[in-house]
């Protein structure tokens, strides 16, 4: 189809719209048009006030990214690390100062932390034992 298009546009009979529809249609899916538009949020909002935790209150397995915004935080958890990710937290440890907690397990409940967020992705509610509201 990328050959065609190439024909077409030597030839003048294709339009740049035709061009880029075949080039998509082509392209691998690491490629692929990035959504721009709005979308349903993933996760529960607004987020659970404190740090997240597993039963028993431990931290539990998770992958850990300094420097990262709050809402950067959030889209790795749903894109990039989304085969694992359950939940996310974003702490500010000072001023412009934040790191991000992409947690693999279940999120049961929230420590007290007032620097921190617990967001709890839709698909993994059911294993909050804290109160949703």
């Amino acid at each position: 189809a990328a050959a065609a298009a190439a024909a077409a546009a030597r030839e003048g009979s294709a339009s740049i719209h035709q061009m880029r529809s075949l080039q998509q249609a082509q392209a691998p899916y690491w490629l692929a048009p990035v959504q721009t538009g709005p979308r349903e949020p993933q996760w529960l909002a607004p987020a659970k006030q404190g740090a997240c935790r597993t039963a028993g209150g431990n931290q539990g397995s998770y992958i850990e990214k300094w420097g990262v915004t709050e809402s950067k935080c959030g889209e790795e958890c749903v894109t990039t690390y989304s085969h694992e990710c359950v939940a996310w937290e974003f702490t500010e440890v000072k001023p412009k100062q934040w790191v991000c907690e992409l947690h693999k397990d279940p999120v049961k409940s929230v420590y007290p932390i007032p620097t921190s967020r617990c967001y709890i992705i839709f698909a993994h509610k059911s294993s909050f034992g804290g109160a949703l509201s």
